[in-house]
């Protein structure tokens, strides 16, 4: 009985053995038939859990890889499509040098012409087609660049005036105005009332070339006077009431209560007076040198001791006196205190704005001057061409009464107008290279000459076209301003007839040819946060499109702190600022193409310290932020497992636009092809910059998949030790389970024969 116990105990534990080993049988086949080891969580659930998280990784890598590849093609058919707008640029080039040749006619420049701008509207039909796809990689898409709106015309006030009659002008009195004296039945005729005679005065002062750049017009016993183009400028129109016999009260600013007033209310904004100049040589000996310079005054310091409480700087206030600068400890209490800084960078900081900012009794002189600081020294420089002056036309006066520092001269006396004179346009497409002079022979030596510039007729009745000495003339318009040119004696166009005049006039274009028109605009700039105040000027000859591609600020740690805008793939830079730049501190940028194209940078109400990289990163970043960088993120892949592993692909705009900065090329003359050939030479650099970009872009790549190819092998290496089935070693465990299991059921079947026979014996 004891047997037969021990055999069923024994039966039963075989069975368990079965169950065991039949499962170890059936994961170790799993496990040979998978190549996974990990058939269960619990077969180790330590390496399960590093395995999964490596097998996330290595999922995340092969599709960034796959990221990868799609990049490298993205770049190659951007790579192609620069090298094609390369060729096209490079036949421009052949063409511009080409046309530049006296041996070629008129109808061969056409030709050349001819294929010049299709090929330029091939650049356009290349930019806006090269696509990966249906992402358009060339027109700007993938650009950092911003776009940068320009002021087309003046968003400022025109400065205006009135002189009111009580009672009617006698014959003989007489009214100054901008210092020419207007004598009654003289210069104007004297009505039956007072409003017929103002009538009278305002016909013949619009009909007086002394006063071109201003209407007038009667209004009852009232004359208004108002300036034919916004600007603060228009303010400097006198009104001399207690010089005139005539009988007149007048509304306008006074001057220090003297009875001399001037225009008020004339306001800069956009393009003002002063914001167009002609750049270069003239062309042609009909005129001459164009020399044309604004007024200078340099006050130089060496430091913050050079200024002291109680010093003073006097600025000539247009009428005898001088409006006197105080420099104080403390806060200013009146608007011609100078607060003194804590060193000399802040103390010309608060000069330049407290000047720039004043208005109001002793202005006149002041008004005419613009004031800036490099923080060693403020520079007043006259706001147009030609002396800054007093009422009378003396030049202005300037005395510096400090404990240090010195004056580079002590009149505005430097400045010079000559030759061509375009102060007073305010046409925002009298720009570039300006052609089109026509004139109509009027007489012997007379001609009326007229030049028409988008939409705006500008006229000159000219008296003596052959002047013995130099003579300037003035061309009016009504609505784009006036410009003066001053015709070099000795050296002009006898007119004796109309084909005299065509001469005149061709003179006139040569003489312009040679000459770069160019206007200072306001850009775009939101004006926020640490930049409240600050504004954005450009002085170039294109202003549409303008795309904004790059700031950088650098400190003055390594000895040379630097400010850089990049704008249409021209750099404008300014270099060695000091330690700061301060509050209203004015900056030029100067191209590093051409000098005569500048960004002219005026800071608002922060200081900005540039003896640190975190100072200049915080400049950088709020120009960044006001000016809208980056426009766009370029196109973004992902090239790894983390968030921040990613590339954003950034392409320039090709158009031709972007390419010769919004300028109208054209070879259908030599200076054309000239003027040409400069532009197309700067998109070559431009283009090449850009594939030099793509190709950078292409090997870092190529480097980043083949990390990512480096780090999936060793990665799955790594993670196959820990998840993936040995082979060899699964076999001969399931070998040796599968042999326990032939024991164990040889073992069963043996115990079943043993219980059954001692049953068969018992039953016996």
């Amino acid at each position: 009985m004891v047997s037969a116990i021990n055999s069923a105990a024994m039966s039963q534990q075989v069975l368990q053995l079965l169950g065991i080993s039949g499962k170890g049988l059936r994961n170790s086949l799993s496990a040979l038939s998978s190549g996974n080891r990990l058939v269960q969580a619990s077969t180790d659930i330590s390496a399960m859990s590093i395995a999964t998280g490596m097998q996330s990784q290595i999922n995340g890598m092969r599709t960034a890889l796959m990221n990868v590849s799609q990049a490298s093609s993205f770049l190659e058919v951007a790579d192609g499509g620069l090298q094609q707008a390369q060729l096209i640029v490079d036949r421009m080039s052949a063409l511009s040098v080409q046309a530049n040749s006296g041996a070629l006619s008129d109808s061969a420049r056409r030709g050349l012409n001819t294929e010049f701008q299709n090929l330029r509207q091939e650049l356009d039909r290349l930019a806006g087609n090269t696509n990966f796809n249906g992402v358009n990689l060339l027109d700007g898409t993938l650009s950092r660049t911003t776009s940068l709106q320009a002021s087309d015309a003046s968003g400022g006030q025109a400065a205006s005036g009135s002189l009111n009659f009580l009672s009617n002008v006698s014959a003989g009195q007489t009214i100054v105005l901008n210092g020419v004296t207007l004598t009654a039945g003289t210069d104007f005729t004297v009505g039956s009332n007072a409003q017929q005679t103002v009538s009278n005065l305002a016909a013949a002062l619009n009909d007086d070339s002394r006063f071109d750049g201003f209407r007038f017009a009667a209004n009852n016993a009232s004359l208004s006077i108002e300036a034919e183009a916004a600007g603060r400028a228009g303010n400097q129109f006198t009104i001399n009431q207690a010089g005139s016999t005539a009988s007149f009260f007048t509304s306008g600013d006074e001057l220090l209560g003297t009875g001399v007033f001037s225009l008020s209310g004339g306001t800069d904004a956009g393009l003002s007076l002063g914001d167009t100049r002609a750049v270069g040589s003239v062309g042609d000996t009909i005129l001459s040198a164009n020399n044309g310079q604004a007024a200078r005054v340099d006050a130089r310091f060496n430091t913050a001791a050079d200024i002291q409480a109680g010093n003073t700087l006097q600025i000539d206030d247009g009428q005898g006196g001088f409006t006197t600068f105080t420099f104080v400890n403390g806060a200013p209490a009146t608007s011609t205190q100078i607060q003194i800084g804590t060193n000399l960078e802040d103390t010309l900081s608060n000069a330049a704005r407290t000047i720039n900012n004043f208005s109001g009794p002793g202005d006149f002189g002041v008004r005419q001057l613009n004031v800036t600081t490099d923080g060693r020294s403020l520079t007043f420089t006259g706001r147009q061409l030609g002396n800054a002056t007093d009422v009378n036309g003396t030049p202005l006066d300037i005395n510096l009464t400090t404990a240090g520092g010195s004056l580079s001269a002590t009149q505005f006396s430097n400045g010079s107008s000559g030759g061509v004179n375009l102060n007073g346009v305010v046409n925002n497409a009298f720009v570039g290279r300006i052609q089109g002079f026509q004139a109509i022979a009027s007489g012997t030596d007379q001609a009326d000459v007229s030049l028409s510039v988008g939409g705006i007729t500008y006229r000159a009745q000219i008296s003596d076209t052959t002047p013995a000495a130099d003579t300037t003339i003035r061309f009016t318009s009504d609505g784009g301003g006036s410009f003066e040119l001053t015709l070099r004696g000795g050296q002009g166009e006898a007119v004796n007839g109309q084909a005299d005049a065509a001469r005149f006039a061709d003179r006139l274009n040569a003489a312009f040819s040679t000459l770069n028109v160019t206007q200072t605009r306001d850009l775009s700039l939101e004006g926020s946060g640490a930049l409240i105040g600050a504004s954005l000027r450009l002085t170039g000859s294109s202003f549409a499109p303008i795309r904004l591609q790059d700031v950088n600020v650098t400190s003055n740690l390594r000895g040379n702190a630097q400010l850089e805008v990049v704008i249409n793939g021209e750099t404008y830079r300014v270099n060695s600022l000091g330690n700061t730049i301060g509050i209203n501190e004015q900056l030029t940028l100067t191209s590093t193409r051409d000098a005569n194209r500048t960004l002219q940078f005026t800071n608002g109400s922060t200081r900005f310290d540039l003896s640190s990289d975190a100072g200049a990163a915080s400049l950088q970043a709020a120009l960044e932020r006001n000016l809208g960088l980056p426009g766009g993120e370029g196109a973004r892949f992902q090239v790894g497992n983390n968030a921040q592993d990613q590339v954003n692909l950034t392409i320039g705009d090709i158009s031709s636009a972007t390419l010769f900065n919004g300028r109208d090329l054209n070879l259908l003359s030599a200076d054309a092809a000239a003027e040409a050939l400069s532009s197309v030479r700067s998109a070559q650099d431009y283009l090449t910059t850009q594939r030099a970009g793509v190709g950078a872009y292409a090997q870092a790549l190529n480097y980043t998949g083949a990390q990512l190819e480096t780090a999936i092998m060793n990665q799955d290496a790594a993670r196959a030790v820990l998840a993936d089935t040995d082979i060899a070693s699964e076999s001969t465990v399931y070998a040796q389970l599968l042999l326990q299991r032939q024991a164990q059921i040889a073992t069963l079947a043996q115990g079943n024969r043993l219980q059954g026979n001692i049953l068969q014996l018992l039953g016996n």
